[in-house]
């Protein structure tokens, strides 16, 4: 839904943004001091075009370096200057799309992020600033790391996401099509190239997102419109070989492979978060107030809670804007009474420390997971990591190794990678006896681990990998094999 809802129309904005400056941008177009000339008119058309993008996504500003340097070398200095004054009052008109923010806040919609009706709270949202505790930060650049550490692996993941979309031959096409762009129109060429690489490898390292799967499937729709920008680079270059029939041909290229991609991207029979939500909402006592911390868990129950209107007497509680003022107004307002401590938690914290008093007591209660595996992308697993939490919970409440057995194995089926549902049955083999069964759960779990570890530094990782080689270890003696032990 983010890629259909956000991304695709900003690709769309972009491209409209880059075709403006191309159409606005003739030499004979630039402005005069003569107030009535169209050149004025095209600049108010752009710059109101690049407010509007701004206030749809920040991202746009990227666009705005090889804009102004497209149209400094088409017109010149001072025909740039003469347009500054027409372009801010327009792309302030367009940027006024903000002002949406607290006419809604004022009716006190169901997420009303950071109540923008307030002033502070309007410029906070404005600088996207309005998430975490209080107004804390949300910015751009990111500060929690260093580009220097995460620059290889994101540019790594963008390029190979890029060659997964066009194909190697389109990657090919967009090489060849930039070097022709180049040699034939400069300035052309900065404004679609620049544009491309702002949008792409130039975000990638003021977002400067940590090496994980989590940020790489949130950057993975930031990519949108920057593929969207370089296929446009591509072919602009491309065009100035003018074969007769090439752009019909590369249009059913196109519509083939496009084709040939819809079944990868149907969701028609994932029914993960619909089950993930009906047993988190089933196991939650009446009137009670559930928990959430994670997007994948907070939304999904977030809809049916509002949309669905299911289970009406449970409020959500998403833990990370449990500390926000604004929050904690609103909650107060909605559920006049109910306190804000959490009778039950969904299934979501995956790696907590200590005591965990505020669960889902009895466990959990559906009616038969539809789609027990893990979908191919990263949130769908988030979810079918929660429903194997839940399961691993279920299990610790069996009171025999049967039933503990059989909740493992679910949990198995719902995240195959899981090193603590693996691990916990290599313990029950090696209670029965069966110590080959541990040996090949103990091989999974470290497995899980090594899967964990690609992405994740934390120190707890390197103690449960050492316990799991001890308990195989264990294992290997009582088979006699003293060497391997």
């Amino acid at each position: 839904a983010g890629v259909a809802e956000k991304y695709a129309p900003l690709a769309a904005w972009t491209l409209g943004l880059l075709w403006l400056p191309l159409w606005a941008g003739g030499e004979d177009a630039a402005p005069t001091r003569n107030a009535g000339d169209g050149g004025r008119k095209r600049v108010a058309l752009l710059a109101t075009a690049f407010g509007l993008g701004l206030g749809y996504h920040g991202q746009i500003a990227l666009v705005l370096p090889a804009v102004a340097a497209y149209l400094w070398l088409r017109w010149g200095a001072r025909a740039v200057g003469r347009a500054v004054p027409t372009a801010i009052p327009f792309a302030a008109l367009g940027f006024a799309v903000f002002l949406y923010l607290p006419c809604r806040s004022v009716g006190n919609p169901v997420v009303d992020w950071v109540n923008p009706e307030r002033w502070d709270a309007f410029l906070y949202s404005i600088q996207r600033k309005g998430s975490g505790t209080g107004l804390a930060k949300l910015d751009l650049v990111a500060a929690q790391t260093d580009w220097r550490e995460v620059a290889g692996p994101q540019l790594r993941a963008f390029g190979r996401a890029f060659v997964h979309e066009v194909t190697p031959l389109g990657a090919l096409a967009l090489v060849v099509g930039a070097g022709l762009l180049w040699r034939r129109d400069r300035a052309a060429s900065i404004l679609l190239g620049g544009a491309a690489l702002a949008l792409g490898p130039l975000f990638l390292l003021l977002a400067r997102m940590p090496d994980n799967p989590y940020s790489m499937a949130i950057m993975g729709s930031h990519y949108v419109p920057a593929f969207a920008a370089m296929v446009v680079w591509g072919a602009a270059g491309l065009n100035v070989l003018r074969f007769r029939g090439a752009g019909i041909a590369a249009l059913g290229v196109a519509a083939l492979w496009s084709a040939s991609r819809l079944p990868l991207g149907s969701r028609r029979h994932a029914w993960e978060a619909e089950d993930y939500v009906h047993a988190a909402l089933m196991a939650t006592p009446r009137g009670a107030t559930l928990g959430a911390r994670e997007d994948p868990s907070v939304f999904p129950i977030l809809y049916s809670l509002e949309v669905k209107r299911v289970r009406p007497d449970v409020a959500l509680l998403p833990l990370g804007l449990s500390k926000a003022a604004w929050f904690t107004a609103q909650f107060a307002q909605r559920w006049p009474g109910r306190t804000m401590e959490a009778a039950a938690l969904a299934v979501d914290v995956r790696s907590e420390a200590g005591p965990r008093a505020l669960e889902v007591g009895s466990g959990l209660v559906w009616r038969g997971a539809r789609n027990t595996r893990a979908a191919p992308h990263y949130f769908a697993e988030r979810i079918a990591g929660y429903m194997a939490e839940g399961c691993v919970r279920r299990a610790d409440g069996s009171p025999d190794a049967a039933g503990q057995r059989a909740w493992l194995v679910r949990a198995a089926r719902w995240e195959p990678d899981g090193p603590m549902t693996w691990y916990r049955l290599g313990v029950l083999a090696f209670q029965a006896g069966d110590h080959a069964g541990a040996e090949t759960a103990y091989r999974r779990a470290l497995a899980g681990i090594d899967r964990l570890r690609v992405w994740s530094r934390e120190p707890a990782l390197l103690r449960d990998q050492a316990g799991l080689h001890a308990n195989q270890g264990v294992v290997a003696a009582k088979r006699g094999d003293l060497e391997a032990a």
